[in-house]
């Protein structure tokens, strides 16, 4: 019979020269969930803001539609982010002052070459990809045709109205 000498554990090799090949894989096990999980929080993000901003988009064209209705024209064409005379309490939930949910400024626009008059939405901070997802949603998807285009300076994009 053979005796075991106690008190000596069996000596596994060990990697000298950093960590053992098992914990280098937990690593980056945690990273790859890691950045799947902040590109899922991104996607979500972006698609919030996208609702935010069609909500807002259908709320005030929904309001310039009938304003001509109950005023017999029209509001007068303004500059980004300022409210046309007249519309003051109409658009307060739209927050026509503040940027909207994708950058840029609100604007009433009377005379967009070739579109007429529309919702702009003046420098969004946004891509141009992005922007034609929106279109995907709201419109034809195609940014130089239907209801949401382009403009042709780039100065942004319109919702036309009529």
């Amino acid at each position: 019979m053979t005796l075991i000498p106690t008190g000596h554990a069996r000596h596994q090799p060990s990697n000298s020269n950093g960590l053992p090949l098992g914990e280098i894989m937990m690593v980056m096990l945690v990273i790859i969930v890691l950045l799947i999980a902040v590109v899922s929080f991104q996607k979500a993000r972006q698609t919030i803001g996208n609702s935010k901003f069609t909500t807002a988009l259908y709320r005030a064209a929904t309001i310039f539609e009938q304003y001509p209705i109950l005023n017999g024209s029209f509001p007068l064409m303004t500059t980004p982010g300022v409210v046309p005379s007249g519309m003051e309490d109409l658009l307060i939930k739209v927050a026509w002052t503040n940027n909207t949910p994708l950058g840029g400024q609100w604007d009433w626009i009377t005379n967009a070459p070739g579109l007429g008059r529309g919702i702009r939405i003046y420098k969004p901070t946004v891509s141009e990809q992005r922007m034609k997802k929106i279109d995907d949603n709201i419109d034809d998807g195609n940014l130089h045709s239907g209801k949401f285009q382009i403009l042709e300076d780039h100065s942004g994009y319109l919702y036309t109205i009529e």
